[in-house]
């Protein structure tokens, strides 16, 4: 005949294990989903980011302290970037360089309205140069 005690305490310990794989199964779910909110969260905040880039370049006085004339720094961040260059990479490498981030802002906006940078999707892409582009019209 089986003693009752061993018989309660293998009920324990099944059950104990039968916890412990829902406790293991409940902790791969919510890492899974904290990776999902980490890139929805990083989604946002580029599509933030953007979404002020565009409302100052459509207000009609433009960012504060935004030069008339595309400052040396600009230029040379400019010729710093691959052909394309997510926004979390060129606040990166501005950053790198020394440049804060509202000035950083300010120079992409100087190199959005230049056409020297266009935004597709959630990447910034380098344009070709055209010809004379500096030249003012009656100018050889």
């Amino acid at each position: 005949m089986a003693d009752p005690m061993s018989y309660s305490l293998k009920a324990f310990c099944e059950d104990l294990q039968d916890r412990l794989d829902w406790l293991a199964k409940e902790v791969d779910r919510m890492e899974t989903e904290n990776e999902q909110l980490k890139r929805e969260n990083k989604t946002l905040r580029e599509e933030t980011t953007l979404a002020r880039l565009f409302r100052d370049l459509s207000s009609e006085e433009g960012p504060a302290l935004l030069p008339e004339r595309m400052p040396a720094t600009a230029r040379q961040l400019y010729d710093l970037l691959p052909a394309v260059i997510s926004f979390d990479e060129f606040f990166n490498l501005a950053g790198e360089r020394g440049i804060a981030y509202d000035q950083a802002k300010d120079f992409l906006l100087v190199l959005l309205r230049e056409d020297l940078l266009a935004q597709t999707g959630r990447s910034l892409r380098k344009q070709e140069q055209i010809p004379f582009a500096n030249r003012r019209p009656g100018q050889g």
